[in-house]
């Protein structure tokens, strides 16, 4: 199955910040690229696990990978 996007993970936030700087809006074949920010700590491998064992999810909302509320023990 081709996907139409992909996840990348980085070893660091200055090279995935360097990634958004540089690559956000590049043209592969006429169509531009959009760099996100995930979850830090969440490897990509469970992200994209979910996105491909929830697919009718994935398509149906468009949603935060966060939770709808921040836990009371954000300050």
């Amino acid at each position: 199955m081709i996907q139409r996007w992909g996840l990348v993970e980085f070893d660091s936030s200055d090279d995935a910040e360097a990634t958004l700087e540089l690559l956000d809006g590049y043209l592969v074949n006429g169509n531009p690229i959009r760099v996100q920010f995930c979850i830090p700590g969440t490897h990509a491998i469970h992200i994209y696990l979910n996105f491909i064992n929830n697919p009718m999810a994935a398509q149906a909302e468009k949603k935060a990978l966060l939770e709808e509320a921040p836990s009371p023990k954000v300050t």
